[in-house]
């Protein structure tokens, strides 16, 4: 085999790799951080119904709504009126820790927003406020400790889903099949996303991901 043909083939095999990242950065995508109180009201809506007293199906669904678009569509949506104005933000990625500031800052303000709202709700599991007082706690670290290290989101948004899906199971004693289900999810993930970007270590990966667990934690024992 001559050089040209070994030049082919690597450039053949980088490119599949790319393909193979895109295509897993994609499936990433569906577990971002600003989707998973949706996920985390659904899990509640479908198997913890009774905690719901007296909410019709169009009370639980105005309530998944809400919950959709204060925590997520919002939040994207400012990210992209900055981008498309390039005010602080030049890729949709937030590549550097300087554009990450003003979307932590409003997606801090978001989720403290509707955990402020849902401390008025009587009619909703109390986890659903534990977790909400988590993910708001995980922002704003995540939005502190951006200026000093470089930090991932995306890993802190999955311990905070992590540790509430067990503080879930605590609560309620039941969720016996979804524990191992999330584990294994997380696990997959976890090494999805180390996979994607390598050069992210394995002890980058634990303290983002403990920083989700330590704040979830926290909100526990400050509304318990």
């Amino acid at each position: 085999m001559n050089k040209e043909d070994l030049v082919s083939k690597k450039a053949r095999s980088l490119s599949r790799h790319h393909s193979i990242v895109s295509i897993l950065k994609v499936f990433l995508f569906f577990f971002h951080p600003l989707l998973l109180p949706s996920y985390f009201f659904l899990i509640l809506r479908f198997f913890f119904v009774f905690d719901f007293p007296n909410a019709t199906i169009a009370d639980m669904n105005m309530r998944g709504f809400s919950i959709f678009f204060i925590t997520c569509f919002f939040p994207m949506f400012s990210c992209f009126i900055l981008w498309r104005l390039k005010l602080t933000i030049n890729t949709l990625a937030l590549e550097t820790m300087q554009e990450r500031i003003v979307p932590l800052i409003v997606t801090s303000f978001f989720y403290w927003w509707y955990f402020y709202l849902s401390r008025n709700f009587n009619d909703q599991p109390v986890v659903l406020e534990f977790y909400f007082l988590g993910i708001f706690f995980a922002a704003s670290a995540v939005l502190v400790l951006n200026s000093f290290f470089d930090i991932s989101f995306f890993i802190v948004g999955l311990g905070t889903f992590f540790s509430a899906i067990i503080f879930v199971y605590i609560h309620y004693h039941f969720m016996f099949l979804i524990v191992p289900i999330v584990m294994l999810l997380t696990g997959l993930l976890l090494s999805i996303y180390q996979y994607c970007y390598s050069l992210r270590s394995a002890r980058f990966i634990y303290c983002c991901f403990g920083l989700g667990i330590i704040s979830q934690v926290l909100a526990y024992f400050v509304l318990s």
